[in-house]
């Protein structure tokens, strides 16, 4: 609760403006069409608690992105990496994790040179 009142206070200090322009320029993004060509671990992180991106949002791309894999974290809001950097941390180390398990090493498994 520390950590969202900290952001809030922030996010408090962001000229009107530049919020409007980043709100505006992420309307216009839409990549769902080019999605369902990835063929990499794809992790999607999502709060529960997050009042901008519903969860169903978050359950439409898991469903567009072939093999991806949805988590919802309780107690999060929309800055992940901000409230909760540790599930963020293991998300990042379980795909690598996942990488080095199929490329036949383990998880110390010195990277391949061609």
């Amino acid at each position: 609760r520390a950590r969202r009142e900290e952001l809030a206070a922030r996010l408090g200090r962001v000229p009107i403006s530049l919020l409007i322009a980043d709100m505006e320029a992420a309307r216009g993004f839409d990549a769902r069409s080019r999605l369902q060509a990835l063929r990499i671990p794809v992790r999607i992180l999502a709060g529960r608690d997050d009042r901008l991106i519903p969860l169903t949002k978050a359950a439409m791309l898991r469903d567009l992105v072939h093999g991806s894999r949805l988590d919802v974290l309780a107690g999060v809001g929309h800055m992940i990496p901000w409230e909760d950097p540790a599930a963020v941390a293991r998300a990042i180390a379980d795909v690598v994790h996942s990488l080095a398990t199929a490329a036949g090493g383990g998880p110390a498994a010195a990277p391949r040179r061609s």
